[in-house]
């Protein structure tokens, strides 16, 4: 008996842009246990939640939602940014175009009044994995 599983290309792009956050979250969470010694107890006590919570989220056992991104960021330190493009096609390849010179990446993490107000003003966002 076989199967065939057969995924579309939406499915396949969520998929694939999930994955990344993810690997980014964790390779930053590693680099920030790395430098200052934070351990998943250690995000979880500045998030009042337990330490279970962040290991399935890092670990891949429980859908990662942008809330949740932002607050591990927040609490390792780090900021986030993010930024849509639309991909070339170069001889058959994807090649990701830099941003124009006007284009700011927004940053989903606003520490105060003004980066929030400055952030809903920017008309571009743009994605990249850390």
């Amino acid at each position: 008996m076989s199967f065939e599983l057969k995924i579309s290309a939406m499915d396949r792009a969520a998929s694939r842009f999930i994955g990344n956050v993810r690997k980014a979250l964790v390779s930053a969470a590693i680099d920030e246990k790395q430098n200052s010694g934070i351990t998943q107890q250690g995000i979880a006590e500045k998030l009042g939640v337990n330490r279970s919570v962040i290991n399935r989220l890092l670990r891949g056992d429980a859908n990662l939602t942008l809330r949740s991104v932002a607050e591990i960021v927040w609490a390792i330190g780090w900021k986030i940014e993010f930024r849509l493009y639309k991909p070339e096609f170069v001889g058959g390849a994807i090649r990701v175009p830099s941003p124009p010179p006007t284009t700011r990446a927004i940053p989903l993490i606003a520490t105060t009044r003004e980066e929030m107000t400055q952030s809903n003003a920017a008309a571009v966002i743009s994605l990249e994995a850390v």
